[in-house]
């Protein structure tokens, strides 16, 4: 694996070749506060809200069963990765009664190139769940077409769009 990533570039040569990249997303506060700071007066303009999600990076191993497991290169979500490995996602809110699904427009970008829209969603209706399981409340996209454009994108990206609602 080839980064950019001035941290990745600290690793040995063999650890870089064993890295791989995982599925799942989590929420980058750095490259998200980044964002903001720099488009600011367009996400008040627009009445958008952002967040960045970056993956985590993962070098095989054996865990205590002898199974083939990945662990993952300690520190934040994208302290490893590069820019273009990070996803922004824009969420502005249209419909937000309580009565109803939410309803939101979805725009997602690389964060390396926010010039280059990779998808813009209008009217995605999501709905919060409760689980009795563990008290909480999660959000889920509705239209599984929506979900499969999004996963199309990247891999896990509408679960990195249901957690970005979430936090909003």
């Amino acid at each position: 694996m080839e980064k950019t990533n001035r941290m990745f570039n600290l690793l040995s040569d063999d650890t870089k070749k064993e890295c791989v990249e995982l599925s799942y997303l989590d929420y980058d506060e750095f490259r998200t506060e980044e964002f903001a700071k720099k488009n600011y007066i367009e996400m008040e303009k627009t009445g958008c809200w952002c967040y960045v999600f970056s993956p985590y990076l993962a070098i095989p191993t054996i865990n205590e069963m002898g199974e083939d497991d990945l662990e993952a290169i300690p520190g934040v979500v994208g302290e490893w990765t590069d820019d273009e490995d990070s996803y922004t996602i824009l969420l502005k809110p249209v419909q937000n009664d309580e009565n109803s699904n939410y309803k939101y427009n979805i725009k997602i970008f690389r964060y390396s190139n926010l010039s280059e829209g990779l998808c813009d969603l209008k009217d995605v209706e999501a709905k919060f769940i409760s689980s009795a399981y563990n008290s909480q409340c999660m959000i889920s996209i509705i239209d599984q077409e929506v979900r499969d454009k999004l996963n199309s994108i990247r891999e896990n990206l509408s679960s990195a769009v249901e957690e970005a609602i979430n936090m909003y």
